[in-house]
């Protein structure tokens, strides 16, 4: 059986029903900022299951406009190693997702294959390197890929946080 939201709760010293509101992104939920921020923390690194959430659908924390050019390598989950490679460009970030936009890539396409997209942060978030599975689409003018970032450090966390603040 997963980790519940009562030992995510117990490990930090909160009430479960605080964890329960951050974990669903309650809006009346009033806890500070890094409150929120050891909640999610200890819920990844306890491994508690984010699929039982009854709000999934939903950002786990406001993205900021940025413009921020990136490298992007496109990764197939089945061994065979990188399928293609880029650049985009972010306009929205969190520490738990991006929208990319302006991708161009050499093959110009996205495999039909399980997949994942590495992205290498440019200035000033040197040194920093993501990986993403694509949440969203949108194809109007231009095609906009929306990423929720998977293992993500919490020192990455941190950086990303102190670039947003």
């Amino acid at each position: 059986m997963g980790v519940s939201q009562s030992e995510i709760a117990h490990r930090l010293g909160l009430a479960r029903s605080t964890v329960t509101k951050i974990l669903n992104q309650f809006p009346n939920n009033r806890a500070s900022k890094e409150t929120v921020r050891q909640v999610f923390q200890a819920a990844r690194e306890m491994g508690y299951d984010f699929g039982r959430l009854r709000n999934i659908h939903r950002r786990r924390a406001d993205r900021r406009k940025v413009d921020l050019e990136t490298f992007l390598r496109i990764e197939l989950d089945n061994g065979n190693g990188i399928f293609d490679t880029g650049t985009a460009v972010i306009r929205d970030l969190s520490p738990f997702g991006a929208l990319l936009t302006s991708l161009r890539t050499n093959k110009k396409t996205i495999p039909l294959l399980p997949f994942t997209i590495e992205l290498d942060l440019a200035t000033p978030l040197d040194g920093i390197s993501v990986k993403g599975r694509i949440i969203r689409m949108s194809t109007n003018d231009t095609v906009q890929l929306g990423l929720s970032f998977i293992d993500v450090s919490s020192d990455t966390e941190r950086r990303i946080l102190e670039f947003l603040d």
